[in-house]
């Protein structure tokens, strides 16, 4: 007869509150959701422990986020447009979520998620799951957390790109209105048959080579073109 005690189960966790605009962090998800003794005592108090074998909070949310993210992709003809992730319905949420779990299980067969990191993914999901709770917000809040976190990374991306677009004319009207400006300033020499006439302003502390390199018909193009050398 096995004297082996039976694994304990993960405990029921509910999508916790975080407060009127304050954003789910990872250290508010781990203070509000998994601070409790499973996991505390699974995790070595999330890797604050001198435990040779303590596993922190935020390489497991990130492998939760990255396949979270490939599966939706995987799917994305089944979310609608212009509406959060949990909004969706059950049906295509229950499909992406399937293929994230597959992924999950593909990552530990291919030896690219160790065998702790794996349990405790399963453990973590099997507490979030809530699958027979009232609360639709409940049902796995975990994964929705995740997709959530990509679809606000997109949404950085896209402000950021259009915040670029429109700055680019800005920019160029800016470099366009200083360059003429800064031409009209530049001395200016004149070049005839292609030998330089002594045309050339004398300005004290000037170097030749500066006044050349000043030189610019208002196109933006040298007025001289060198031939030979210059002598001293």
């Amino acid at each position: 007869m096995s004297t082996e005690e039976p694994r304990a189960k993960p405990p029921k966790i509910l999508k916790p509150r975080y407060g009127r605009g304050k954003a789910p962090t990872h250290d508010r998800i781990r203070e509000l959701a998994f601070n409790q003794p499973y996991y505390r005592e699974k995790t070595g108090n999330w890797g604050e422990s001198d435990w040779p074998g303590s596993i922190k909070l935020t390489p497991i949310l990130t492998i939760v986020k990255d396949e979270a993210h490939r599966a939706t992709e995987e799917h994305a003809s089944l979310i609608e447009k212009d509406t959060r992730f949990s909004k969706n319905g059950e049906d295509s949420i229950q499909i992406i979520y399937s293929t994230f779990l597959q992924r999950i299980q593909r990552r530990y067969d291919n030896g690219s998620l160790g065998g702790e990191y794996y349990e405790l993914i399963q453990d973590m999901l099997s507490s979030t799951e809530n699958a027979l709770s009232d609360n639709v917000e409940d049902r796995r809040w975990l994964f929705k957390w995740a997709v959530g976190d990509y679809e606000r990374s997109k949404a950085r991306s896209t402000r950021r790109e259009n915040e670029k677009s429109r700055a680019k004319p800005e920019e160029s009207s800016d470099l366009s209105s200083s360059g003429s400006s800064g031409l009209s300033m530049q001395p200016r020499l004149e070049a005839r048959d292609d030998t330089l006439q002594n045309t050339v302003p004398v300005r004290t502390g000037y170097k030749i080579g500066e006044l050349l390199n000043d030189a610019h018909d208002p196109d933006g193009e040298p007025k001289l073109k060198e031939k030979g050398s210059l002598s001293r």
